[in-house]
């Protein structure tokens, strides 16, 4: 599993350099000002799609979950750009998240419904990611 984090710019103030957003504290921890997008990639089986349970899960983390303002997740497409090489490290999923703050992505991440979504994730995996 990797993890990213990117800053956004607000929603209510158009940015041209969403680094303008990050604040530094007195101990040099960034703390984020507005939207933050959440990207994970996965090595997962195609079981992980099975039935309508993920569909479900999603739907009901995008429904419970504050904060969230998209939730996305999709096996990767290696065979979009003809005649480019694959340099996907061999992930096979995404899943792109955009919520309204830091404290909202923290929220999102300790959750309940996010947890039974990891667990389900997990329980795909292939080999040792």
């Amino acid at each position: 599993v990797h993890i990213i984090h990117s800053l956004s710019p607000p929603f209510s103030q158009q940015s041209d350099n969403p680094h303008t957003r990050i604040n530094m504290t007195a101990a040099a921890q960034p703390t984020v000002d507005g939207p933050i997008h959440h990207v994970v990639l996965f090595r997962l089986k195609d079981s992980v799609h099975d039935g309508e349970a993920l569909s479900k899960m999603l739907q009901t983390v995008r429904k419970n979950v504050p904060g969230i303002v998209e939730l996305h997740f999709g096996k990767d497409v290696t065979d979009m750009y003809t005649g480019k090489l694959d340099r996907s490290g061999c992930y096979t999923h995404s899943l792109e998240s955009r919520h309204t703050s830091r404290e909202a992505l923290l929220a999102y991440i300790r959750h309940p419904d996010h947890i039974v979504l990891a667990k389900h994730f997990s329980a795909h995996k292939l080999g040792d990611t």
